[in-house]
Order: C-alpha cells, then sequence, then structure tokens
C-alpha cells in the first residue's frame, strides 16, 4: 500500500468516525488537527469523493529577488572560457586581482588587489 492510499485510508477512517461520534473536536484532537482541516477534508470528500483526499502538489515558491532564469543562462554562456578572453574589470572585481602594469611596485608579478574597508 502506497503513503497516498495509507493517506486515503486515514483520512476516510476518521470522516466516518466522526459521523459514528458526532463530536468533530474529539475526533479533531484524537487525529490531531486543526477543525477547520477537518472540514476542508470533509468538503474535499463531499465534492471530490476519495480522490479529494488526496493532497495538492504545490508549486514551487518564487522567491522576490530571484534572478530570472533566462538571465542566469545567459550570464552562464557569456561567461569566458579562456584567461585570454576576460576583460580588466573581470579580472579585478571577479577575482579580486589587479595586473602588474597597473601596479607601482614589480612589473613581473601579478598583485592581489588591495582591500577596500
Amino acid at each position: 500500500m502506497s503513503t497516498r492510499e495509507k493517506l486515503i485510508k486515514a483520512r476516510l477512517g476518521m470522516l466516518a468516525l466522526a459521523e459514528e461520534l458526532q463530536n468533530i473536536s474529539l475526533v479533531c484532537r484524537k487525529a490531531g488537527i486543526s477543525r477547520s482541516h477537518f472540514y476542508e477534508i470533509k468538503e474535499a470528500y463531499e465534492k471530490w469523493g476519495a480522490e479529494g483526499l488526496v493532497p495538492q502538489l504545490r508549486r514551487k515558491p518564487r522567491m522576490p529577488n530571484q534572478t530570472p532564469h533566462l538571465t542566469v543562462g545567459q550570464m552562464n554562456s557569456s561567461r569566458p572560457r579562456d584567461l585570454r578572453q576576460m576583460p580588466l574589470l573581470y579580472l579585478v572585481q571577479h577575482l579580486q586581482a589587479v595586473p602588474f602594469w597597473l601596479t607601482q611596485s614589480d612589473p613581473l608579478r601579478f598583485h592581489a588587489a588591495p582591500s577596500h574597508p
């Protein structure tokens, strides 16, 4: 028996117990659910039968500050594949490094960018 079938069976049993006892509060306490949830289950059963007792799938939540999917794809496809293709600004901002020709010290080394306070 699958989880889906077990859930349907449990909810049907709860509805049958409510019919038998005629005390919704007691049934809800025994089942560990709120009365409003019980009435949602009862309404779904009356409307759609046993199939209405299956939990509905929910959509994946969208975060308000989420980067749009197309933008992420464009960022990944436009990323340089080779260091020779990297613009100077990308090197300085993302790798925190300054090319040797922009420093005053040893011209043969690639220096780390100074940390900002």
